[in-house]
């Protein structure tokens, strides 16, 4: 999940888009707040079984299922593994989406997560962005 950058002595190794991507679902805190995670996701071009890994990695399914989510509602080409393996996860809990913002609005069942943030909301965002 790592990409060696350099040569020699001065090499290095920097995270790959899907785990660094995984890693901001996962510590939203560290990875800008929930609007730059957002607007990552959007414009990352990521790789499907990469991804997948990422999260498998980090193994934190309500990281996991906002993710599947978002790239459901995103429309992200070429993510019907990634939304497979995000749903296998799912288990009898709920996961709010947004976990900055109030624990408020409907319960989205085929996710298992409370959708605090509209999907209007979403795509007015995403659209303002770009």
């Amino acid at each position: 999940m790592y990409d060696t950058v350099g040569r020699g002595n001065k090499s290095y190794k920097v995270s790959c888009v899907e785990k660094t991507i995984a890693d901001c679902f996962d510590f939203q805190n560290y990875g800008g707040g929930w609007s730059e995670i957002i607007k990552a996701f959007y414009k990352a071009k990521l790789n499907n079984s990469k991804k997948i890994e990422a999260f498998e990695i980090n193994g934190n399914i309500a990281a996991t299922k906002r993710a599947g989510y978002l790239s459901k509602v995103m429309d992200k080409k070429g993510i019907s593994n990634f939304t497979k393996f995000a749903k296998s996860l799912k288990k009898d809990r709920f996961t709010i989406l947004d976990i900055e913002s109030e624990n408020r609005g409907s319960i989205n069942h085929e996710w298992l997560i409370k959708e605090n943030v509209s999907k209007q909301e979403l795509i007015e965002s995403i659209k303002n962005w770009y």
